[in-house]
């Protein structure tokens, strides 16, 4: 449910800025990564993509 919630800000915000390309990231702390789900071209598919995060730890 908070992926569909996630998607649906994304969407909105685009619509708002009027930019071509939105992305929300969020922090995986288990696996120390950023992660995110873009829309792959022009289609409803989404592609997710995570990358390390060097300081992404607890405080």
């Amino acid at each position: 449910m908070l992926e569909k919630v996630l998607e649906a800000i994304t969407l909105k915000i685009g619509q708002i800025l009027q930019a071509e390309h939105t992305a929300i990231f969020s922090v995986d702390y288990d696996k120390s990564q950023l992660w995110s789900k873009v829309p792959q071209d022009n289609s409803q598919k989404l592609l997710g993509i995570r990358t390390p995060s060097l300081k992404c730890r607890y405080s």
